[in-house]
């Protein structure tokens, strides 16, 4: 987790050749399908999710399956549904995997996050020893 980056910007999706403004619509069961095959990836290691009506199932999946994942260095789910509970998902998932570098989340997760302030705080606190 040494030196993961948490950044945003405005021109990635899905496909990254595609308008900053496509909505791909994988939706949660795109997200979860893709979760599970990228378990045991060993070779993708940017993936962009930005705008695909991912719910707070989805994102629960995509956050699991970084608990497993040794490969993925960036991943985006700006504009996903996320709350406390996927925060916690996180958490947990942050603390095993050691590849991942950059992790975008700009759109709902904001909000969210004022009801998640001790999930913040232990995030905070984990990755601060992990530096």
């Amino acid at each position: 987790l040494k030196g993961l980056t948490v950044w945003q910007t405005t021109d990635v999706s899905l496909f990254p050749w595609h308008d900053q403004h496509t909505e791909n619509k994988i939706g949660d069961a795109g997200a979860q399908a893709l979760s599970e095959s990228l378990k045991t990836n060993s070779t993708l290691r940017v993936l962009y999710l930005r705008k695909n009506n991912i719910k707070r199932k989805g994102v629960s999946a995509v956050f699991d399956m970084l608990e497993h994942n040794k490969a993925l260095q960036e991943l985006d789910l700006s504009g996903s549904d996320i709350g406390c509970s996927e925060i916690a998902v996180l958490v947990n998932a942050l603390e095993a995997n050691t590849s991942l570098r950059e992790l975008e989340l700009e759109g709902y997760l904001f909000p969210s996050l004022l009801y998640c302030s001790d999930l913040m705080l232990e995030w905070n606190i984990m990755i601060c020893k992990k530096i």
